[in-house]
C-alpha cells in the first residue's frame, strides 16, 4: 500500500508530518505530490516526491470551469478539489490500486498499512471518518476515486441539473451565515449516500481500545479542553501514543492519528513530540 500527501506550496511543520509517517511505513512507499519546490530538509528525508505537473493531465481542464462557492478562501477550496484530480491522475499512471490519502496536518500513531491489510482489503473499496471527512483515507481501488471525480466535474457543468443543485446549497449556507460551502467533502457525502461502493467510517471502528479519529475539532463524546476560542479533544500521552477519554465507551481511547485542524496546526510539534516523549523517546 502507497501512502499519498499532496501539498500545493510550502507548508509549515510538513516535516514533523512526514517523521510521524516515517515511524510506521517505509520512506519508498511514502509520496509526496507538490506544486512546490521541497526544502532540503523535506528531501533528506527520502521519501518520493513527484512534481504534480507531470499528473496535471484531469485537475488541467478543471481550473477552467470551477466556480467558487465557499465561504472559505477561493485557493484553498480549489486546490482541494484540484488534488483529487491530481492523485487520480498518479495512482493511475503508476499502477497504483491500494493507498491512503492523508491531509497534509495529519500526524500518524499507527501502522496504516497494517490496519489496511487486516480491517480494509477485500471488505470495503474506501474509508473515511466523521461521516464525510476524506483528511485520511484508504482506499482499495481507483473506481470509486474516478466516480468521485464523475461527480465533482458533472456539478461544475454550466447548464447541468446538478450544478443548480450545487448553488442551492451555496445560497442556503450564504442565507443563514453558516461557515463553508461546496468543497470535496460535499462531493464525498454524495458518494458515499450513493450506496456504490462498500464504504466504512472509521471513527466507528475501537479495535483494541484504538481509533482511527482524525479531527480533534469533533469534540461530541470526548473529554474536550479550551484551546482560546475553541473547544477541542483533551489530549493525554502514553506509550507513544496520543488518548482521549471517550465519554461512550467510558475509557480512554488511544489515537491512531491527529488531525491538527486549525487552531492545532501550531502545535503539531509539541503533539508530535508529547507522544514520543511518552515512550521515552527524544
Amino acid at each position: 500500500m502507497e501512502v499519498i500527501y499532496y501539498s500545493d506550496g510550502s507548508l509549515p511543520m510538513f516535516e514533523t508530518v512526514l517523521r510521524s509517517a516515517l515511524d510506521h511505513v517505509p520512506k519508498e512507499r511514502i509520496n509526496l505530490i507538490t506544486k512546490s519546490t521541497c526544502e532540503d530538509k523535506i528531501r533528506a528525508l527520502g521519501v518520493r516526491i513527484h512534481q504534480a505537473d507531470e499528473y496535471a493531465s484531469y485537475a488541467g481542464s478543471f481550473y477552467g470551469k470551477y466556480e467558487h462557492l465557499s465561504s472559505n478562501p477561493f485557493h484553498f477550496e480549489l486546490a482541494c478539489l484540484a488534488r483529487w484530480h491530481c492523485i487520480y491522475d498518479f495512482v493511475i499512471k503508476n499502477d497504483i490500486h491500494d493507498f491512503l490519502v492523508c491531509d497534509w496536518d495529519v500526524l500518524l500513531f499507527d501502522d496504516p498499512v497494517r490496519f489496511y491489510h487486516e480491517r480494509v482489503k477485500g471488505k470495503y473499496h474506501f474509508t473515511y471518518q466523521n461521516k464525510v471527512s476524506l483528511g485520511l483515507s484508504f482506499w482499495s481501488s481507483t473506481e470509486p476515486l474516478a466516480a468521485l471525480l464523475s461527480l465533482i466535474n458533472s456539478h461544475y457543468e454550466k447548464k447541468s441539473a446538478l450544478n443548480e443543485k450545487i448553488r442551492s446549497v451555496h445560497a442556503e449556507f450564504h442565507g443563514r451565515g453558516l461557515p463553508g460551502g461546496i468543497s470535496d467533502m460535499y462531493f464525498a457525502s454524495l458518494l458515499i449516500r450513493s450506496r456504490r461502493f462498500r464504504t466504512m467510517d472509521t471513527t466507528h471502528e475501537v479495535i483494541e481500545d484504538a481509533i482511527w479519529e482524525n479531527n480533534c475539532r469533533i469534540v461530541d463524546g470526548w473529554e474536550t479542553e479550551k484551546l482560546g476560542a475553541f473547544e477541542v479533544k483533551k489530549l493525554s500521552y502514553a506509550c507513544g501514543s496520543p488518548f482521549c477519554f471517550s465519554k461512550h465507551y467510558g475509557a480512554n481511547i488511544r489515537l491512531r492519528c491527529v488531525h491538527c485542524t486549525p487552531p492545532l496546526r501550531p502545535l503539531i510539534e509539541k503533539i508530535y513530540h508529547q507522544a514520543k516523549a511518552s515512550a521515552g523517546i527524544r
